[in-house]
Parts: structure tokens; sequence; C-alpha cells
């Protein structure tokens, strides 16, 4: 007879959200990344965390600040947006950095020559991978480098703690106080500041002619 029935139950659904876009990071510290990311468009939320699960939470905010990392060490944060029914929308985007490494401890000086001093660093509880160079001030030295072979040169070398070992530095003066710094850098180059300073004079020379 063409009598039309009342409309049945309604039901709703929520598009898919535009995937957020640009992740990055805006800070660092030793233990702690500031992860950041832009609005693609039209979404609820954020999911995010440190796999393609990005089960470690939500928010609203386009930054998550993740914090009890360890010094210089990379990491990778995920993020995807979300509709209002917290369907997440598709693959999320990615993004790695490292942590930045510790302020090197002061280093440790000690004679060996009229002409030489022995420095060896203090990582201070960066891991193994860190890389350092070494300050000298002193005598005729202003601002100046120690290179991989012990002499001093204008530009910064870095290496290893393991690769530095108890370096001899060489070409100094008898009896002339030298002081020494050291900066670390992080796994994406990015320096600490310098180290507290240690300071040693090398030996003097020795008095000749003795007689009466």
């Amino acid at each position: 007879d063409g009598i039309d029935t009342a409309y049945s139950p309604s039901s709703s659904k929520y598009t898919l959200a535009n995937q957020a876009i640009g992740a990055g990071h805006s800070t660092i510290g030793t233990s702690s990344i500031t992860w950041t990311w832009s609005s693609g468009g039209a979404q609820t939320d954020f999911a995010y965390g440190n796999d393609s699960n990005t089960n470690a939470g939500t928010t609203t905010n386009t930054y998550w600040l993740e914090s009890g990392l360890s010094a210089n060490t990379q990491y990778t944060f995920y993020v995807t947006a979300r509709n209002g029914n917290h369907i997440k929308c598709g693959s999320p985007i990615s993004h790695s950095a490292y942590t930045a490494a510790s302020v090197p401890g002061a280093p440790m000086i000690t004679t060996n020559t009229v002409n030489s001093l022995f420095v060896d660093i203090n990582p201070n509880g960066n891991p193994s991978n860190t890389t350092y160079a070494i300050r000298i001030d002193g005598g005729s030295y202003s601002n100046k480098y120690v290179q991989s072979n012990g002499s001093i040169l204008d530009s910064a070398v870095y290496q290893t703690d393991s690769d530095w070992g108890n370096k001899a530095v060489t070409g100094l003066s008898a009896n002339t106080q030298y002081t020494f710094d050291v900066k670390a850098k992080n796994g994406d180059g990015i320096d600490t500041a310098y180290s507290p300073s240690s300071s040693k004079y090398t030996l003097a020379n020795q008095a000749i002619g003795a007689g009466h």
C-alpha cells in the first residue's frame, strides 16, 4: 500500500582523522626528550609511544615529554592521529634522536716530563661510544685543543675515552701551569658544556753545573 515505517534506530561513525605530520623533537636533556609533531588537519587526539603500537598514552597536545632515559642514547618515538571513535589513523609517523651527553667530570692531570703532561678524561657516566674533545690553556696556548697524537692545534678533535686513554700532551714548556677541560658530543653531534677544569705544572728543568 506504499505506507512508510518510522525510521530505524540510527548509527553514527567518525571518518578517519588526518594523520599527524612533521615528527621531530624540540629539546633534549640527559634523561629526557621532548618529542613534537603537527596536526595534519582534523583529528580528536593523538596516540604516541616507543613503537608502532603507540600505546604509551594519548594527548590533545602536539608534544610528548619522555623522561627516564639514558644519556647519549638514541630513542625513537611514534605518533598517530585518532578520530572521535578513538580509531587510529593508519601507520604512525616516527622520529629518532639522541639524548644529551652528560657534561664530563674534571679531567685527571698527572706530571710526566718538563715538556708533557698526562690527561685522563672523566666520562661521568656517559656510554662508551661518547666522544670528547680536550681543551688546553696555559703558556703560549689559549683555547687550543689536544690532537689525537698529543700535539696541540686550533681545531677540536673528538675521540672516545678509550681512544684517548691517558693521553700524553706534548710540546709544553718547563715549569709552566696548564689548564685542561673537556667537552662531550652526543650521537647527533651536539656538544655539552665544558667540564670543570684541572691544572698542573710541568716539571722544572733540573739544575746543572753543581760545583764549589
